[in-house]
């Protein structure tokens, strides 16, 4: 079947785009996370969208703040339409984890939190703590010192989700396909 997507797209003149680029294993910065590796979909239309306009009249920072903030929106909004309250609504069938309301506000914190990650490597990375650092230490280890940089707020992103199940119920939002046996 793979062959077949992959003949159809090549005879047709689509091919597939990454998505993600080993974030969690091959970073070397934040901005390196976000920017080359973790959702470059999104990481496009918000580079289009908000970097290159705002960049066009504001430093490069002020550029990056904007596109986080964006994307913070952008997830509260979806938070927003997955996590439909349904009170009042069908309540024989409602549970406390079905019917979740979630906190609003903790994603968008989320990302404010990772676009002054960024602010401050720009600001920082001229500093030879960080310049020996990213010459000596192994990309594995400078990848998990990436990554912790946002597991101290990560709940701030996923409370809703988790609470909710939403990953054991995610199959409506994520369909996959799946090979038959």
């Amino acid at each position: 079947m793979l062959c077949g997507l992959a003949l159809i797209s090549t005879l047709s003149g689509f091919l597939p785009q990454d998505t993600m680029k080993s974030a969690i294993f091959g970073s070397t910065s934040p901005s390196d996370f976000w920017g080359r590796k973790w959702n470059l979909v999104i990481h496009n239309v918000l580079k289009r969208g908000v970097f290159k306009p705002v960049r066009r009249y504001y430093p490069k920072h002020v550029a990056s703040a904007a596109a986080f903030l964006a994307s913070g929106i952008f997830h509260e909004w979806i938070l927003s339409g997955i996590f439909t309250s349904y009170k009042g609504y069908n309540l024989d069938k409602c549970t406390p984890k079905s019917c979740h309301d979630p906190i609003y506000g903790n994603t968008l914190a989320f990302f404010l939190w990772n676009g002054t990650l960024i602010v401050l490597e720009h600001t920082c990375s001229h500093l030879f703590v960080f310049q020996w650092a990213k010459r000596t230490l192994p990309i594995p280890i400078i990848s998990m010192m990436v990554v912790s940089c946002a597991l101290p707020v990560a709940h701030w992103m996923t409370y809703n989700y988790i609470a909710s199940d939403f990953f054991q119920n995610g199959e409506f939002g994520f369909p996959m396909i799946l090979r038959q046996v």
